[in-house]
């Protein structure tokens, strides 16, 4: 079976699940943060829905685009070739 990306996706989210529900009962702090963090990555993949193809993925790309030039968000990168962090401009 060759791997597409919808497929990652749907394992990633089924291997995002038990992980969520066990740290959804650590106590203080980090049970609500990393059960947070996990529900934002597993519906971050909700952002580039497959059936849209490769057009849904250029209009979400805009949009992207768009926010940043309205400056209502701002992207991140602190070395080449890391990770790219987007945070809302309040």
């Amino acid at each position: 079976m060759k791997l597409r990306i919808p497929n990652i996706l749907t394992i990633g989210r089924i291997i995002i699940v038990p992980i969520f529900v066990i740290t959804f009962f650590l106590p203080g702090m980090y049970g609500d943060l990393i059960p947070f963090f996990l529900f934002i990555a597993a519906s971050f993949t909700d952002f580039f829905d497959p059936s849209e193809g490769r057009m849904g993925v250029v209009v979400s790309f805009i949009a992207i685009l768009e926010l940043l030039k309205e400056s209502m968000i701002e992207i991140v990168q602190s070395k080449p070739y890391g990770p790219i962090y987007v945070k809302a401009n309040s």
